[in-house]
């Protein structure tokens, strides 16, 4: 029987900045995020599958080599995700309707400027 030793400390501590994974500290965090954040269809991609492997060999063997290559495998599969980097929020404006009076309605061409010098 083989014994996995889930508390051993990763490399570093890996906090994605967005994204559905959480941060994490231990093989054992990775191993919950790795299996409940991630669905079975994204861990089925190389970088994912990779991390999946060392994390087995980190936990299995205990070697501090194992344990640095699944912490950085960990985190470039993030960056292949675009995980590590925050997307600004955009604010979405709201957006009032105006009733305009069809009689000071502008003809087309008179519009093109604008919307021209808008773009």
């Amino acid at each position: 029987m083989l014994y996995m030793n889930w508390n051993i400390e990763l490399a570093y501590l890996v906090t994605p900045k967005s994204g559905p994974m959480r941060a994490m500290r231990t093989l054992g965090d990775v191993n919950r995020a790795y299996l409940d954040d991630l669905s079975a269809q994204r861990r089925l991609g190389r970088h994912w599958f990779a991390v999946g492997r060392l994390l087995m060999a980190a936990a299995t063997s205990g070697s501090r080599i194992y344990v640095m290559l699944a912490t950085d495998a960990l985190l470039m599969a993030l960056e292949i995700e675009g995980w590590m980097t925050r997307q600004p929020r955009v604010r979405r404006a709201k957006v009032h309707e105006m009733t305009v009076p069809t009689s000071s309605r502008r003809p087309a061409d008179k519009l093109e400027l604008p919307l021209a010098l808008a773009a």
